[in-house]
């Protein structure tokens, strides 16, 4: 899979065995996209994205929070929990430098994190 990052470099994801079977399962369209929009055939914007977790996050009756942040910090979260080092979880966020990847989750004890979501949710729920 290809992106290109908010400066502009194009980068490379390895694609696991566990997601090209997701992959080959899914209906082949006539695009190098995976997800295109039913109603054209077009890629599906930030702004679709957005609006459809909005959807989500309301019919589960929880707060909406930014998806492409939330997944980013979850994936780092899940690598450093499971023994992976900063540099690999810098590598895979694309941080220019480990020491942006040690700024943001050295000091982020998980059991914070999943006290404060689990506050948002109750709050959302009185």
């Amino acid at each position: 899979l290809m992106n290109t990052t908010k400066t502009g470099v194009a980068r490379e994801y390895p694609v696991t065995e566990f997601f090209q079977g997701i992959l080959d399962q899914l209906p082949k369209n006539n695009s190098n996209l995976v997800f295109v929009r039913s109603k054209d055939g077009k890629r599906y914007t930030s702004k679709d994205i957005n609006a459809i977790w909005h959807k989500a996050c309301e019919a589960a009756g929880v707060l909406p929070f930014k998806l492409y942040n939330g997944v980013r910090h979850s994936k780092a979260r899940n690598l450093l929990e499971n023994g992976e080092s900063f540099d690999m979880v810098a590598e895979v966020l694309g941080h220019a430098s480990v020491d942006m990847t040690r700024r943001f989750y050295a000091d982020m004890p998980m059991n914070r994190i999943k006290e404060a979501l689990q506050n948002v949710r109750n709050r959302k729920r009185e």
